[in-house]
């Protein structure tokens, strides 16, 4: 039997290790090896060829690696086993190489040992690493077999392997979902159908799996489709399908702007970091901690909002260390002009700012210079009148409530307002800055984009939509499964990047959160087809983040984290090579399976 054994691998045996790495084994191939089909297996077999597998004897079993390339050499001499000639001219002869990506190792399962039908077990990973001098084998069809169809609980049959005489591919779900996925190939060549096909088999194996049982799926899968046709492919599963244009069967697409983070913001709005990102984060965090949006419920507390902020600064003029009145003029100035504001817009306040704006006025009347064809310039302000503005403004925010805490809410919190709101108060602290002609279009580039009639019902939504109900429509967060198909088909390309972003990022976000709140994770998928183009390759070199380069960096770390919270990725990519090396090294990659 021991005989027998040896005879049988040596018959197998068509090369030996030259060189070894962790990444890398080059083999050199004998002879006499197959030089088109392989005869000394039960199965006339193709060798050699690209991504076919072959192996390693070592201590525990074999090492398995897959060839990546092949290439011929020319050597002085023939190396013949058992031959030398001498005294004769040697010609340079063709030796052929090719190079084994381990992937790795296949052991006998021992719970077979000894019976007829010898099986095999396959398991990712090398723990023991070839020598130089070891010889190569080629696979049987059994051993074939059972590295392609490796693992346990293998009940969802995606197709056939043309790598191993067409035997059925078969995976566990939870596994191949619970991991991050590329699928990658030429156009036409049939991602999206895979893509489409892995989750339906998915979700009727899990159907059927249940099948009589009062519990259903728990699973989630979120498709983003910029092609608008993944909604053709499950119209028998009853997707929840949103869309910029609603049809009978779609919902609107609501991405309201206060979701939005900083980020995001900055990279739609093209923002400088020097000049126009201060002030825009300074907007933003005033418009959500003054309630977002002003109706008559939130009016008081507005107002009370913006008196405080107006009072903050005045006391931080106050207390300032190098203090030079001639300097806040203009300051003090655009706060008076605010407060009149205030009170002409807001009557029920009028009695109580009348004092303050009186105060404001007269003051700044007095320190006033205005000069013909110059920009008016400003006396210094005693501290005593610094003071007495201070005291008259005390006294009307006491009248309406008090001071309230200002910038308690951050800028990346999701607090509703509507943007007519935030252009409003972005442009009364531009006129504050007293520098109008460097935002000037920095604020029509903002204008523009927000005014589009097509993203109208996209970005502006009614006060009926909160956090827990966007949530529940995108991710069903009761628990049950969910199928959502977010179109972004007809998305403005200025839009694309951004709302890609937000939905990815609150996604993650929100089932961060969930871990941390329960303890429990919601099992979740997010599919991204052409990929190549929302996580593309970028550099770190421009001040001015891109709206590509936000959405890249939410799902780097939906690559990296995502995982541990229960979210997985699956991209589908015609271009892995403009691919983010980040997202493509945490991917188990697979080739397009034609499936029978």
């Amino acid at each position: 039997m021991i005989g027998s054994a040896f005879a049988d691998m040596e018959s197998l045996r068509i090369g030996t290790v030259i060189f070894a790495s962790p990444d890398a084994i080059e083999v050199q191939l004998e002879i006499d090896a197959p030089d088109a089909v392989a005869l000394n297996v039960k199965s006339p077999r193709r060798f050699p060829r690209i991504n076919s597998y072959l192996m390693v004897p070592n201590d525990v079993g074999f090492t398995v690696g897959q060839v990546s390339w092949i290439k011929v050499v020319n050597s002085p001499y023939p190396k013949r086993k058992g031959l030398k000639d001498f005294g004769l001219i040697d010609l340079p002869y063709p030796l052929r190489m090719l190079s084994l990506s381990p992937i790795g190792m296949l052991q006998k399962d021992l719970e077979t040992v000894g019976q007829v039908g010898q099986k095999f077990v396959f398991k990712r990973g090398v723990e023991s690493f070839p020598s130089v001098g070891d010889g190569v084998l080629l696979p049987t069809n059994d051993q074939l077999a059972a590295i392609v169809t490796s693992g346990k609980d293998l009940r969802v049959r995606i197709g056939t392997s043309p790598l191993a005489a067409n035997v059925d591919v078969r995976i566990d779900p939870d596994r191949l979902f619970g991991r991050h996925l590329a699928v990658l190939g030429n156009t036409g060549s049939g991602k999206s159908c895979s893509v489409a096909g892995l989750i339906r088999w998915s979700l009727e194996a899990a159907e059927k799996e249940i099948k009589g049982k009062s519990c259903k799926p728990n699973a989630r899968f979120i498709i983003l489709d910029p092609n608008g046709e993944y909604h053709h492919a499950f119209k028998d599963k009853n997707p929840t399908v949103f869309s910029i244009s609603p049809t009978t069967i779609q919902q609107q697409l609501k991405l309201p702007v206060w979701l939005w983070n900083s980020e995001e913001w900055f990279s739609f709005s093209r923002a400088g970091e020097r000049a126009h990102q201060p002030i825009l984060r300074q907007a933003i965090r005033e418009v959500k901690n003054s309630g977002g949006v002003v109706n008559e419920d939130q009016l008081h507390l507005f107002v009370r909002r913006r008196v405080s902020r107006i009072y903050s600064y005045l006391r931080q003029i106050i207390n300032s260390n190098n203090y030079e009145g001639w300097r806040y003029g203009s300051q003090l100035d655009a706060f008076s002009a605010d407060l009149e504001d205030l009170a002409r817009k807001y009557p029920v306040f009028t009695d109580a700012l009348k004092e303050s704006v009186s105060s404001f006025k007269g003051t700044i009347a007095l320190k006033r210079i205005v000069r013909a064809n110059k920009p008016p310039s400003y006396q210094d302000f005693a501290m005593l009148e610094l003071e007495s503005m201070a005291e008259s403004l005390k006294t009307a925010l006491d009248a309406i409530g008090g001071p309230v805490e200002l910038n308690v809410i951050s800028e990346d919190s999701p607090v509703q307002f509507n943007s007519s709101m935030l252009l409003n108060h972005l442009e009364a602290l531009v006129e504050e800055d007293g520098n109008p002609q460097l935002f000037g279009y920095f604020l029509s580039r903002i204008k523009m984009a927000l005014s589009d009639v097509k993203v109208k019902d996209v970005l502006e939504c009614g006060s009926d939509l909160t956090l827990s109900s966007w949530l529940e429509q995108i991710l069903g967060m009761t628990g049950q499964p969910q199928l959502t198909i977010v179109d972004f088909s007809l998305v403005p390309p200025h839009l694309l990047f951004v709302l890609t972003s937000v939905v990815s990022r609150m996604v993650f976000e929100a089932l961060q959160r969930h871990r941390q709140v329960t303890g429990t994770i919601l099992p979740t998928v997010l599919v991204m087809e052409e990929a190549h183009n929302f996580i593309k390759r970028y550099l770190e070199s421009s001040e001015t983040p891109m709206p590509s380069q936000v959405c890249c960096k939410v799902f780097e770390k939906i690559a990296k984290e995502g995982r541990k919270f229960g979210l997985g990725l699956v991209l589908s990519s015609q271009r892995p090579s403009e691919l983010s090396p980040t997202v493509l090294s945490q991917c188990i990659v697979n080739d397009i399976i034609i499936c029978t």
